[in-house]
C-alpha cells in the first residue's frame, strides 16, 4: 500500500510530519509538499520518512495534469485539510471518480463548515460527496458531514489531529482556587485567529461592562482572515478597552505563542462550529476558564465529556466576580472529564486510532 500525504506550509506542518516520521515511517507513507515556483523548499532533511515536492505555477491549468501524474503512483491520497485545494486549481474538484474514490480528506474545521455560492457550491458539494474517505478530527463533525453531504458514500472515521502542542503539556491535573495568574490581572483570550466566524466585535461588546476592571485582553489575529477585518476589530477593541487590548498580528513560533498564552485566565471562542481545538484543549488542561456558544457543537460535546466549559450567553448576566470565578464540577462530571483527559492526552491512544484506519485501508486493498 502506498499513501501520499498532501501538506503545505502552515502552522501544523512540523508537528504533522514529525508524527508520521516517528509513528508511520514504514515504507507506506510519503509526504508531498504543495509548493509554488520561487518559494523555499519544505523538505526536511533531518527526518527519514520519504518526502517529495510538487511545484505549481499560480492559476495554471497545467497544474491539474502535473497533479494527476504524481498521484497515479499511489493507492490513497491524503489531503491534510482542503483549504489549499484552490491553490492547485479548482479543477481538482472535477477529477473522475477513479481518483476521487482514493482521496482521504482530513478535515480541520473551516474546510467542512465553509459555505460556497453559485458554481463553487455545486463543485464543492460534488467533490465532498464523491470523495472516498473522510476523517473528522472532532467526533461531532461526523454528524455535520452527514448532514451537509447526505448522498456521500464516503467511509467515515474519527482520529484527533496532531496540533502544535505536545501531549506532555496536558499531563498536569492541578487546579487553581483563583483564575488570576499574574499580578492580579485577569487575562482574557478572544478566539485563536482572524476568522470572522469567531465574532470578535460581538464578544468585545459583551465584555464592555468589564472595561474598568483590572483586565487584559489578548486577541490572536495573525492568520485566517483579511487585513480589513483585523483593522476593524482592533479599532473597535481599542475604542472600548484602550491599552488593555493586545491584538497579535504577527505569526509567532509555536513555543512563543504558548509562552504568551501562559498568563491567560479566560478564553472565549464565540463560534457555533468546531474551531481552535488545540487552544481549547490546552486551555482546559491549564485551568483556563473556557466560554463557548451554547448551541455550538463544541459546547455540547465538551459538556457531555464533563469538561467545565461555560456558556458565552451567561456573561451578559454575570458580575465580574462570577465571570472570574472557577467553575465547579459534579462528581459524575469529574469522573467523565478524567476519562476524556486520559484519552486526548495519551499519544498512544492517538496513534492507535490512526493505525487502525491505515490497517483497514491496507486490508481492504489486499482483498481487491
Amino acid at each position: 500500500m502506498k499513501i501520499l500525504h498532501l501538506m503545505k506550509k502552515e502552522k501544523f506542518l512540523n508537528s504533522a510530519r514529525n508524527f508520521y516520521n516517528i509513528h508511520f515511517d514504514n515504507n507506506e507513507h510519503t509526504i508531498c509538499y504543495i509548493n509554488f515556483f520561487g518559494e523555499e523548499s519544505l523538505i526536511d532533511r533531518s527526518i527519514s520518512i520519504p518526502q517529495i515536492e510538487i511545484y505549481f505555477k499560480r492559476k495554471s491549468l497545467k497544474n491539474i495534469q502535473k497533479f494527476k501524474k504524481v498521484i497515479k503512483e499511489y493507492d490513497f491520497i491524503v489531503f491534510h485539510s482542503l483549504q489549499f485545494v484552490s491553490s492547485i486549481t479548482n479543477l481538482i474538484w472535477l477529477l473522475p471518480q477513479k481518483y476521487l474514490s482514493r482521496f482521504i480528506w482530513i478535515e480541520w474545521g473551516a474546510d467542512l463548515y465553509k459555505d460556497y455560492k453559485g458554481i463553487a457550491s455545486v463543485i464543492n458539494s460534488r467533490f465532498k460527496t464523491k470523495i472516498g474517505y473522510y476523517i473528522a478530527i472532532f467526533p461531532p463533525d461526523i454528524d455535520v458531514f452527514k448532514a451537509k453531504f447526505p448522498r456521500s458514500k464516503a467511509k467515515l472515521y474519527y482520529a484527533p489531529y496532531i496540533g502544535p502542542y505536545a501531549p506532555s503539556y496536558m499531563q498536569d491535573t492541578h487546579s487553581h482556587s483563583s483564575l488570576f495568574k499574574k499580578n492580579g490581572i485577569l487575562t482574557i483570550q478572544i478566539g485563536q485567529n482572524a476568522n470572522e466566524g469567531l465574532h470578535h466585535i460581538e464578544t468585545l461588546d459583551i465584555l464592555k461592562k468589564f472595561k474598568d476592571e483590572n483586565i487584559q485582553i489578548i486577541m490572536p489575529m495573525n492568520y485566517g482572515g483579511n487585513k480589513e477585518y483585523v483593522n476593524e476589530v482592533e479599532k473597535h477593541a481599542v475604542s472600548i478597552f484602550g491599552d488593555k487590548v493586545q491584538v497579535v498580528k504577527e505569526f509567532l513560533p509555536v513555543d512563543q505563542y504558548w509562552e504568551m498564552m501562559k498568563n491567560v485566565d479566560i478564553a472565549i471562542f464565540h463560534t457555533d462550529r468546531q474551531a481552535g481545538l488545540g487552544n481549547i484543549h490546552r486551555a482546559l488542561w491549564h485551568d483556563v476558564k473556557v466560554y463557548l456558544c451554547e448551541n455550538g457543537v463544541m459546547y455540547q460535546y465538551f459538556r457531555k465529556r464533563g469538561a467545565p466549559v461555560q456558556r458565552i450567553e451567561n456573561i451578559v448576566n454575570e458580575s465580574f466576580i462570577d465571570f472570574s470565578s472557577t467553575p465547579i464540577l459534579t462528581n459524575d462530571e469529574i469522573l467523565e472529564y478524567q476519562q476524556y483527559r486520559k484519552e486526548i492526552s495519551n499519544i498512544d491512544y492517538r496513534v492507535d486510532l490512526w493505525r487502525k484506519i491505515y490497517d483497514e485501508l491496507r486490508n481492504n486493498q489486499e482483498k481487491k
